[in-house]
């Protein structure tokens, strides 16, 4: 399966906001792998403008089963007014949020002007690691861009993945307001361990909260379900532009099912993860205990070992014989040859 990516941003459809200046993006179709593919890109806004971009992507992994194609349509308006703030980090950047402080996210922001500060010192060091800056952070679960945006912000290549279609039109907007065409890649899709429709739940008061649910717990909550395009962590591997990576994933208890033997070898025996900054809450998640134990055998099996990311215990070897029962913290797993003083 092939599916086309620029080396701005993924384009395929275009969508007007509330904000007529600005359109918005998404990942529309799929085609297969092996097979050659060229598009033509063009991402504009009132202001500003990107070069039209002509991409030829050729596919490196065996084609899938078919893959129906879904019809593009617009995508859903979003709720309440947004505000551009300029964030306090360092560099600084352009960022869109919702315009209401009962929005946790959103209202961090407005108040504070950053969020997870700690965990961006940390991905920026894991980057300066890297010789010559020849790195790219990939993003699983990209939220506003809270650290896509900064990443791109020091010159980073950036894939940047985000399932939820309204929180994606807001990361999307200050992609272009930033003018971060040609660092980030910005793909609108859940990643999983199958392809298709996937049922979404939305949290109403924490955008960070949207997260994948079986259909039977969707059913039971019509008002906030909706339906996203699933894809593999294998679909990804081929456009990914760097050998090295720094993977951040955080998609709310769902992890599991993307980093585990059958869905993430690929990606692990193709390049080099250099860690894997992840949010470790299974069992406040509801995770299976069972997918938990066999993502963490395979971080084991790749030689990865865990650290606490966060907080006080911030830079402490997790020796834990029942991660999911015992952690309930930020993690970042390191390969065993890694020297961890480096990166707290």
């Amino acid at each position: 399966m092939c599916f086309i990516i620029s080396g701005a941003l993924v384009v395929i459809w275009h969508f007007v906001s509330k904000n007529p200046a600005f359109h918005t993006l998404r990942l529309a179709e799929f085609f297969k792998f092996n097979y050659e593919c060229t598009t033509t890109t063009v991402l504009t806004s009132s202001t500003t403008s990107a070069t039209v971009t002509t991409t030829k992507i050729v596919g490196t992994i065996a084609p899938p089963a078919p893959v129906p194609v879904p019809i593009p349509q617009p995508l859903q308006p979003i709720a309440g007014d947004l505000k551009l703030i300029t964030t306090n980090t360092d560099p600084q950047y352009k960022m869109f949020v919702l315009n209401q402080n009962s929005e946790l996210l959103s209202g961090i922001y407005l108040r504070q002007g950053s969020f997870e500060g700690s965990l961006q010192r940390i991905l920026r060091k894991s980057l300066e690691k890297t010789k010559n800056g020849e790195v790219t952070f990939f993003d699983i679960g990209a939220n506003l861009g809270i650290h896509a945006l900064y990443m791109a912000a020091l010159n980073y290549s950036v894939v940047a993945v985000e399932a939820d279609m309204e929180t994606f039109s807001i990361f999307s907007q200050s992609v272009i307001v930033n003018r971060f065409y040609n660092k980030v890649q910005a793909i609108n899709a859940a990643i999983s361990s199958s392809r298709g429709n996937i049922p979404m739940l939305r949290n109403a008061n924490n955008i960070g909260n949207n997260r994948i649910v079986s259909k039977a717990e969707a059913a039971a909550q019509p008002g906030l379900q909706h339906t996203v395009r699933g894809i593999k962590l294998n679909d990804l591997v081929p456009f990914l532009p760097h050998d090295d990576i720094v993977l951040k994933i955080d998609i709310e208890g769902h992890e599991c099912h993307v980093i585990n033997a059958e869905e993430a070898q690929l990606l692990f025996s193709s390049k080099n993860i250099t860690c894997v900054a992840m949010e470790f809450t299974p069992k406040n998640m509801n995770a299976n205990e069972a997918c938990v134990a066999k993502m963490v055998a395979f971080f084991a099996q790749n030689n990865y070992v865990p650290y606490y990311s966060s907080g006080g215990e911030l830079g402490r070897k997790i020796t834990s014989t029942n991660m999911y029962h015992e952690i309930n913290h930020d993690v970042l797993w390191l390969p065993s040859s890694a020297n961890a003083a480096d990166y707290f």
